[in-house]
């Protein structure tokens, strides 16, 4: 690997391997362990969970859309590696995608979509997460209507994806008709580009280019003449298997000492923490609260919470303060003082919701606290 490449940040993988530092208990990190995959719930060596939860698998006929050169005009060919695709694609650079590891299927997905002219943005976490973070920004997500040069987000555990990462890949040629789909992808046999033929219904997420983007070119007419992008035809191609499994579901609770009741929060996140979504970040701080300050009411001083930072950063771990400089979701300032919770402040949304708890637990006591004091002064 270049030089560049080993400096690059490794967020937003398919398949990396987290961070497994040494860690003692309720830190970050082993929040954020619990959180991205329940340990302790081990998986088979293709990602397909060992205990009882299931996967969606389904084919198509191979090749029935043809290549994937014929499809792209020869602007996919298998095999294509990452020095190709970035002499093809940006004369030998990668930017704005370089945020995102060369040769893993977020990186070829957000150059191949840049390539069909969708504005993928640069911090849209890993592959199961896109279909979210699109959503937000404006684009249309749909289960059933795919168009060609859109993408594609498998959550977790849907047609091979990681267990707990997700895949992303690029749609290159739609038959609505027969319910199937041409796409290419990076990462699946390596640090190449692919293909394969897949059935539309398989539980994954399609984010549709908004007007003025991406090419549409490769649809087929679902019915002679004009196509009718998306339409389902009596002609679906059946899955081999049709289950799909839920996002992972991690469970944190304790006892409330004074009634016996248990407190518990159901947490649904797949992740490590990086370039979260602001429900993610909300779950990271739910869980965190339960986990570390007991003495507090999981749920009234959450609600506090959710208040103030809404308030302070809309619960963005990139935001910003043009004037003052303050930075992330609790809007540390400087941002470095969030160091002291990790060296991954500027771009983890668990080390700065880490730091900023302990930071309103020694000023404030709790966030009901913080809340009163910005309530007076518009700032905490």
């Amino acid at each position: 690997m270049n030089t560049r490449g080993r400096l690059r940040r490794m967020g937003a993988a398919c398949t990396a391997v987290m961070l497994m530092a040494a860690v003692s208990a309720c830190t970050p990190q082993s929040i954020i362990d619990v959180l991205s995959g329940c340990p302790g719930t081990a998986s088979t060596p293709d990602g397909t969970p060992t205990d009882g939860r299931q996967v969606t698998v389904a084919t198509a006929p191979e090749g029935a859309l043809g290549t994937i050169e014929a499809a792209t005009n020869g602007d996919v060919t298998e095999n294509m590696g990452t020095t190709e695709t970035m002499n093809r694609y940006r004369n030998g650079t990668d930017v704005p995608c370089d945020t995102y590891p060369d040769g893993q299927c977020t990186w070829w997905a957000c150059m191949r979509g840049r390539r069909l002219g969708m504005d993928v943005g640069q911090y849209w976490g890993n592959g199961g997460d896109w279909a979210s973070a699109a959503a937000a920004l404006g684009y249309e997500v749909t289960t059933s209507k795919p168009v060609s040069g859109a993408i594609v987000s498998f959550p977790p555990g849907v047609q091979g994806a990681d267990a707990t990462y997700g895949h992303v890949a690029v749609v290159e040629k739609v038959d609505s008709s027969a319910g199937i789909l041409l796409i290419s992808e990076m990462n699946v046999k390596g640090f190449i580009a692919t293909s394969r033929t897949l059935p539309i219904a398989t539980g994954a997420k399609y984010i549709l280019p908004k007007t003025g983007e991406g090419a549409r070119a490769g649809d087929t007419p679902a019915s002679g003449g004009k196509a009718e992008e998306g339409r389902t035809g009596t002609q679906t191609v059946q899955a081999t298997a049709t289950d799909t499994r839920s996002d992972w579901e991690c469970g944190a609770s304790d006892v409330d000492t004074a009634t016996g009741t248990p407190h518990t929060a159901t947490i649904e996140y797949a992740g490590d923490g990086r370039h979260t979504t602001p429900d993610e970040a909300k779950a990271i701080a739910r869980r965190l609260i339960i986990e570390r300050y007991k003495e507090w009411d999981p749920d009234s001083e959450f609600d506090a919470l959710v208040w103030v930072w809404e308030h302070e950063s809309g619960w963005r771990w990139d935001a910003e303060n043009p004037t003052s400089g303050a930075y992330g979701i609790p809007q540390s300032l400087p941002g470095d003082k969030m160091a002291a919770a990790g060296d991954d402040w500027r771009d983890n949304a668990a080390t700065q919701i880490a730091w900023g708890l302990s930071y309103i637990k020694q000023r404030y006591q709790s966030p009901t606290g913080a809340k009163v004091f910005w309530l007076k002064n518009n700032w905490y």
